[in-house]
């Protein structure tokens, strides 16, 4: 089996497993490709431009959001609720809210740094041309989006959403760990309302995903 084909066969398998995911590498990757077939070039030049200011506002959005995040994390370090936890627990969610700092950070400095190269492209005399060139391959017959150019574009994205995962996981220890082991009225009541909010705005945030990035795919 060939390289081209395994990796169809693998994507396959993605798709199914993690269908929100192969939905939003789609709704990059399609711009793209129309970007790199347009035959009009004057046509092929405004959708570049277009793609350019779109991800330029994108990457903006990121950098304050993740700077937002970041400032929420720190300040929940000082929570006087962590006091409360044993040691082992203390230390895991400690663990796990460093790790989600270090993925909120990273966000901000990836994202500073495409916008930078987008920036820099811009000045460029043929910055139109180089944009295509960084973004595809070209096949001789045709062009095709670089996958790893797919994944680098996506990946501010998706520390910030690795951080905001691995905070609420963080959360869910502290909360969960914090009740005393009698289970007092007050400790079912706040536990009880813990997790029926977070399963409600988890699958907000999963129909969210799919009205997004699912249902745009369909004609």
């Amino acid at each position: 089996m060939g390289v081209r084909p395994y990796g169809a066969y693998v994507f396959s398998y993605i798709r199914v497993l993690f269908p929100f995911h192969a939905a939003a590498w789609n709704a990059t990757f399609e711009p793209i490709q129309r970007m790199l077939d347009e035959p009009n070039h004057a046509k092929r030049d405004e959708l570049t431009a277009k793609w350019r200011d779109n991800a330029g506002t994108q990457l903006n959005t990121i950098v304050v959001t993740s700077a937002l995040f970041a400032g929420v994390i720190t300040a929940a370090y000082s929570w006087p609720v962590l006091a409360r936890l044993d040691i082992t627990s203390q230390t895991t969610v400690m663990a796990i809210w460093y790790s989600a700092l270090v993925f909120s950070l990273a966000s901000i400095a990836t994202s500073a740094q495409q916008s930078v190269a987008l920036t820099r492209l811009g000045s460029h005399p043929e910055g139109l041309k180089k944009t295509r060139e960084l973004l595809g391959n070209n096949l001789g017959a045709g062009w095709e989006p670089n996958k790893l150019q797919l994944f680098i574009w996506q990946t501010p994205l998706s520390m910030l959403n690795t951080s905001v995962v691995m905070f609420m996981i963080g959360l869910v220890v502290l909360v969960w760990q914090s009740v005393s082991p009698a289970w007092t009225g007050n400790d079912i009541k706040v536990v009880t309302i813990f997790t029926l909010t977070l399963v409600y705005v988890s699958c907000l945030y999963l129909m969210s995903n799919y009205g997004i990035y699912y249902r745009i795919r369909r004609p």
